[in-house]
C-alpha cells in the first residue's frame, strides 16, 4: 500500500493479535507514527488475551505518561482490558490505581467495567471490595451476577454464592454456563454433595443446558 492511514496499521495489528503473533503485531505498533485508542486498546487487549499481562500494563502506562502532541486518552475498553490484566497477575496495586484512575477521569462505570472491577479484586483476594463494587452497580447483567458468584466460590463463601444465585433468579437474570461452573465449584470447596447435585440437575431439567466438560469436572471433584 502507497497510503496507510492508522486504519489500514490498527487492521494489520488486529489481524497478527487474532492468529497469535504478538512480537510481529508490536513491531508494527511501534512502527506507527500515530496510534489512536483503537491500537493502544488493540495492542493491550491482544497482550493480556495472549498471556502477557505485565507487558499489557507496561503498554497501559507508556500510554497514559505519554507527553506527546498527540496524547490519547484511555477508554472503557482500555480500562476494562488492564483490569483483566491486573487480575491475571493478581497486581492489587495496579488495580486499585486504575479504579483511582477510573474514579477521576470521569469515565463511567458500566457494567463492562463493573464486572471487570469485580473480577479483579477478586482473584486478587479482595472479597469486601468486590461485593461493594457489585453492590453498587446500578445495572447488572449476566455476567456481572456470574463473575460475584465465582468470586464468592473461589474462596470457598458456598452459602453467599447461592444467595447471590437466589438473587439473580429474583431480578429474572438468566444463568449460563459459566454461572454453574461457579455454583458447582462452590459446593466442592465447601463439600455440598446434595446441593451440588441439586445444581446439576437444575442446570440440565430447568435451564436446559447440556453440562459441558467443566461441568462433569466440578461434579467428580464434589464426589471425590
Amino acid at each position: 500500500m502507497f497510503s496507510r492511514d492508522v486504519v489500514s496499521w490498527n487492521a494489520m495489528i488486529i489481524g497478527y493479535l487474532r492468529s497469535g503473533d504478538l512480537d510481529e503485531a508490536l513491531d508494527l505498533f511501534r512502527r506507527m507514527k500515530r496510534k489512536n485508542v483503537i491500537s493502544w486498546n488493540s495492542i493491550i487487549t491482544g497482550f493480556v488475551q495472549g498471556g502477557r499481562a505485565k507487558e499489557a500494563l507496561e503498554f497501559f502506562q507508556e500510554m497514559h505518561s505519554s507527553s506527546d502532541d498527540d496524547v490519547v486518552k484511555p477508554d472503557k475498553i482500555t480500562i476494562a482490558s488492564v483490569l483483566s490484566a491486573c487480575a491475571y497477575l493478581g497486581a492489587i496495586d495496579h488495580g486499585n490505581w486504575v479504579h483511582g484512575y477510573l474514579n477521576r477521569s470521569g469515565l463511567e462505570c458500566d457494567v463492562v467495567i463493573g464486572t471487570a472491577l469485580v473480577d479483579m479484586y477478586g482473584k486478587c483476594g479482595c472479597v469486601g471490595r468486590a461485593y461493594a463494587v457489585f453492590k453498587e452497580m446500578p445495572e447488572k447483567d449476566t455476567l456481572a451476577w456470574t463473575a460475584m458468584i465465582s468470586v464468592f466460590a473461589l474462596h470457598g463463601y458456598a452459602k453467599e454464592a447461592f444467595d447471590t444465585f437466589k438473587e439473580m433468579e429474583d431480578e429474572g437474570v438468566k444463568p449460563n454456563h459459566v454461572t454453574f461452573v461457579g455454583l458447582l465449584s462452590a459446593c466442592a470447596h465447601s463439600g455440598l454433595v446434595g446441593k451440588g447435585r441439586w445444581c446439576f440437575d437444575l442446570m440440565r431439567h430447568v435451564y436446559l443446558m447440556e453440562p459441558q466438560v467443566h461441568h462433569y469436572a466440578c461434579m467428580v471433584d464434589i464426589l471425590s
